[in-house]
């Protein structure tokens, strides 16, 4: 009995789930609605609105030159039940370009074309943050590179060392006059170049007492010896 009663339910919840499928049904074309943040005023064509929001319109009038699309995208669950639906409608005027949006449906409030002078000060702005970045990447590549050090090893301070400046010539210490005790410099002896040495005075030879009075002793010469009495 209890077989029978899972069977029948199991059967009951296949045919409702049958019949809520075949009762969802969708309309239209999804599209991203981020893509509207792209669109320019004067700027974007509706071939370029269509790239940005991944979908071409489901809806085109021409209206005295201008043109009017609509994006749309609606999902039921049941006859006429709508629990899903959004709709964009764009006005391009003559000359192809972006004028205005017409009308919308359950768009985020973020999600809204935009002036030229909005896509002007974005650009800018987008530019000067790529200039940043370039021009920070060179400073951290230059910047010396902090070798850590140890807790445990004790830093011994450098002591800076005076820049010497060139001595001037001095007298070196021979050419100086010495100085005596008493304080006064000793009055220096100076050579004059033109007076020649003295030659020095020897003593006359001593008389030989074996040779006669008067003789001058000649080395190499024989001299006859006196004989004393």
């Amino acid at each position: 009995m209890t077989f029978l009663c899972a069977r029948r339910l199991r059967r009951s919840v296949l045919a409702a789930s049958v019949a809520l499928l075949s009762a969802c049904t969708t309309s239209g074309t999804a599209f991203n609605t981020a893509g509207l943040n792209q669109i320019v005023v004067g700027r974007t064509t509706l071939d370029q609105a269509s790239g940005y929001l991944g979908a071409p319109p489901v809806d085109v009038w021409r209206q005295g030159g201008s043109t009017l699309a609509r994006w749309a995208y609606k999902g039921t669950i049941a006859t006429d039940a709508v629990y899903f639906r959004q709709e964009a409608w764009l006005r391009f005027g003559p000359d192809g370009t972006f004028q205005h949006m017409e009308d919308s449906v359950n768009l985020p409030l973020n999600r809204r074309p935009r002036t030229a002078e909005e896509a002007d000060r974005a650009a800018q702005a987008e530019r000067d943050r790529a200039a940043r970045q370039t021009a920070a990447v060179p400073a951290q590549a230059t910047a010396a590179p902090t070798v850590p050090q140890s807790p445990d090893t004790d830093t011994v301070p450098v002591p800076d060392v005076p820049e010497i400046e060139p001595a001037s010539l001095a007298i070196p210490p021979s050419a100086a006059p010495a100085a005596s005790i008493s304080g006064k410099a000793a009055p220096s002896r100076q050579t004059n170049p033109a007076r020649k040495p003295a030659a020095s005075k020897r003593p006359p030879p001593a008389a030989n007492p074996l040779l006669p009075a008067g003789t001058r002793v000649i080395p190499g010469v024989t001299y006859p010896v006196q004989k004393s009495h």
